[in-house]
This record gives C-alpha cells, structure tokens and sequence, in this order.
C-alpha cells in the first residue's frame, strides 16, 4: 500500500512510500502534541511572543543553512536528495531549496514562526508554494550548526509532529520511521 508521507527534514516534501520501506520500523509509535505558541515580530528578526526575546540563536532569519552528505536525514536520501539549502529571512519569510541526483531542484517558500520558551525550540512553517501546507517541529542551534525535525501536519499525512518533551527522533507515523530518519543537520554558510 503506498502512503503519503512527509519527507520533512526541513519543509513539506511530499512522497509517497510504500509500507515495507527500509525506513520503516514497527518498534516506534506513540503519539505527540504539536504547540503553536509564536508569532513573527520585527524585521531583523524573529520574536517570541512567550518570552519576548529576539537575536542568538532565535535569529533562524539571518542567514543561509546547507545540508549535505552525512548531514542529510535518512528520509531525504532515501528519496534521493543530496544537498537542501534553506533561507531564512528576517521577515519571517523562507526559500528552499533541494536538490536530488539527477541535479533536478525543488523550490519550496512560505512564512515561519518559531517558540523561544523551550529547548529545543518549537518551529511552524506555512508553506505557501509549490502547494499549501502546514509543517511543525522542533529545532536547536548550537554554534553554527542547525538540527532540526519537522512534520507536515497540514493536510494531513497520519504524522505527528516531535515536539520539546518528546525531542529529536520523536516524528510519528504510520507506518513508524525508525529513530532519528526525519532529524536533519544544517551547517549555517
């Protein structure tokens, strides 16, 4: 039976996966509650409206971020993607975009929120192109270096996002993914 899943290491990529896939794994279940707690403020960069705190490691907006190689997510080579390139701009805007073998280049864009009150932080993404949808998650910069797990949770792909109490490797689906397949590693350029 084929699935519409998220291959979600930074925004919506939609996919279809057949059930017996090796990313599968029927040891992880368990469901999870997605907060979307935030909004967007000012235009050098993005504020929490729990904390109220902007700049550091909040400052997503300010720059470029790469993934590749070894930090690509089990999920994303598994659809046989090999470099993804996310900008985040200070107006709480993003591009993105990935690339597969074949050297042919998606381009994703929308607007994003982030929560500043927890660890790791909390991370809403309204994709407005190629298609309308809806991710959340969790992220955590430490040094220049980006981790980050996030869901597509709008429309509906029968998975739930990871959240702080849950932590990375946390996405739930149905059919499972094993540990850590959806956790994506960006270095920021």
């Amino acid at each position: 039976m084929i699935r519409l899943l998220t291959a979600l290491s930074l925004l919506p990529l939609v996919a279809c996966v057949d059930d017996s896939a090796d990313l599968a794994d029927s040891s992880v279940g368990g469901d999870t509650a997605v907060s979307g707690d935030t909004s967007t403020g000012g235009d050098t960069s993005v504020q929490d409206t729990d904390s109220g705190t902007t700049g550091g490691d909040v400052a997503l907006t300010s720059g470029t971020w790469v993934s590749e190689g070894d930090n690509l997510s089990a999920l994303l080579a598994y659809f046989d993607i090999v470099q993804v390139e996310a900008v985040f701009h200070t107006d709480g805007s993003y591009d993105v975009s990935s690339t597969d073998e074949s050297g042919a280049v998606t381009t994703l864009d929308g607007t994003y929120t982030v929560g500043t009150s927890t660890t790791p932080r909390t991370i809403t993404l309204n994709q407005t192109t190629p298609q309308s949808a809806t991710a959340a998650g969790i992220w955590q910069i430490t040094g220049t270096t980006l981790t980050y797990e996030v869901v597509q949770t709008s429309p509906a792909v029968g998975c739930t996002a990871p959240t702080p109490d849950t932590g990375f490797g946390s996405t739930r689906c149905s059919p499972p993914l094993t540990a850590n397949a959806n956790v994506q590693t960006f270095v920021r350029q």
